[in-house]
């Protein structure tokens, strides 16, 4: 009877032994991919100089600025990288959006709205 409370008692043990490793493995795969994503998304931090005069600042907390050569008024928004795209918002009053590439020095930014004209970025250095 001993015999089988240990060999119970093991096996509890030996779940919860599991259980331990595959939530530490879990915690682990999710630090990894966040810290894979962050990187990416780091190379396109910076100050963006448009071919029409533009300048368009992202940081790497996510905010946005947005300035016209010939206005004095700067927007200010947000951006994220998702799928493989940067979306800058709140800028103006519609969203921009750049498709990633292998290269980071040049993004080509479109929107849906008919009062934006496709302008492309280089990275200022």
């Amino acid at each position: 009877m001993r015999e089988k409370m240990n060999v119970m008692v093991e096996k509890k043990n030996g779940k919860g032994i599991g259980a331990k490793r595959f939530a530490v493995g879990v915690l682990i795969l999710c630090l990894a991919f966040s810290l894979c994503a962050c990187g990416k998304k780091d190379k396109y931090v910076g100050t963006w100089i448009g071919t029409q005069g533009t300048i368009l600042v992202l940081n790497k907390d996510g905010s946005s600025y947005y300035k016209e050569l010939d206005e004095q008024e700067t927007s200010v928004g947000t951006w994220e990288l998702e799928d493989e795209q940067i979306i800058v918002e709140e800028c103006m009053d519609y969203e921009i959006y750049a498709n990633c590439g292998k290269d980071a020095e040049s993004l080509l930014f479109q929107a849906d709205s008919s009062r934006w004209n496709d302008e492309l970025f280089v990275k200022s250095k």
